[in-house]
């Protein structure tokens, strides 16, 4: 399998998600999905979290850009441009994904905690247990 760091593409969008290489993300009920098609992994993070890695990549970007600008040879020049408007792109993706959690309504938030439980629906809850109903000792239920 070839190595895919060589070649970076930008992530692309999809309805409401975006694919950068093996990844998957979307903003759904406040929260970050992300799913990873290599290791068929499944992960959720809140907003906040999701916005430290956007911060990490985007000092990832910020250190191709020196490598660019101290590159020695046009091949390594170009890939390093390459990787950081790869990387940048990403950048912008994930910010738009946190935004758009961000206005789903953070979970995390204690107001919306609050909201949420104010306006919960009040309904007294019962369960019925085999025997616990009085019925006729005639009838015989299958």
């Amino acid at each position: 399998m070839a190595d895919r760091s060589l070649f970076p593409e930008k992530p692309t969008k999809r309805a409401d998600r975006y694919e950068y290489m093996s990844l998957t993300f979307w903003a759904e009920n406040g929260f970050i999905y992300i799913e990873d098609k290599d290791d068929e992994s499944f992960t959720t993070c809140n907003r906040l979290d999701w916005l430290e890695r956007t911060a990490s990549f985007h000092a990832d970007a910020g250190r191709l850009r020196d490598i660019a600008e101290k590159a020695g040879n046009p091949w390594k020049k170009n890939t390093a441009i390459q990787e950081r408007d790869a990387m940048v792109s990403l950048v912008e993706c994930m910010l738009e994904c946190a935004k758009r959690a961000k206005a789903q309504g953070d979970p995390m938030d204690p107001k919306v905690v609050d909201y949420i439980r104010k306006h919960e629906m009040k309904r007294t809850r019962s369960f019925l247990m085999p025997g616990s109903a009085k019925t006729n000792n005639n009838i015989i239920i299958p």
